[in-house]
């Protein structure tokens, strides 16, 4: 049995993935948000992705908690909850969430080993000008550097036990 209980919703602008990915859930009942940036992957499909406020499941809550990141992300950690990706079809929306899951596993990993080493700075420059010449389908956050992370509370930059 798949882990993922997956509820698609179709609109004219998008489809939907909502599910439970088990180590991204985790990351959102910790407080720890997926801002690192360690796999080109990664970097390429999703950028950092935002933990949203926490919201009632199955009420207006949840688009209303996703409106501070809609126009860059099309993933979305829904605090205490689960994880959401947008895509233009079922398909893509499934498979970013697959690379959120797969993204957490690998930061989750590297926690327990007791360092996180990201990509460096100019070459997440490089993946931002690859991610254009490909011409990857979806929003994404673009990069954000070190210092800039850095500035909000949650993130793992401020978290000496998370470095």
């Amino acid at each position: 049995k798949s882990s993922q209980s997956t509820l698609s919703i179709s609109s004219t602008a998008s489809t939907y993935n909502a599910a439970h990915p088990p180590v991204a859930t985790a990351f959102t009942v910790a407080g720890i948000p997926l801002d690192r940036y360690i796999l080109p992957e990664a970097v390429l499909t999703i950028g950092d992705v935002p933990t949203c406020a926490y919201a009632t499941p199955s009420t207006m809550e949840i688009p209303d908690s996703l409106m501070p990141y809609i126009q860059e992300h099309d993933a979305f950690m829904l605090k205490n909850h689960g994880a959401l990706t947008v895509g233009n079809t079922l398909t893509r929306a499934f498979f970013t969430m697959e690379e959120v899951e797969f993204n957490a596993k690998i930061m989750k990993y590297a926690m327990e080993l007791g360092r996180i080493q990201e990509i460096p700075e100019d070459k997440m420059y490089e993946l931002m000008d690859l991610r254009v010449k490909m011409g990857l389908p979806g929003k994404h956050p673009g990069y954000k550097t070190e210092a800039e992370r850095a500035k909000d509370p949650a993130s793992t930059l401020n978290n000496p036990a998370l470095k």
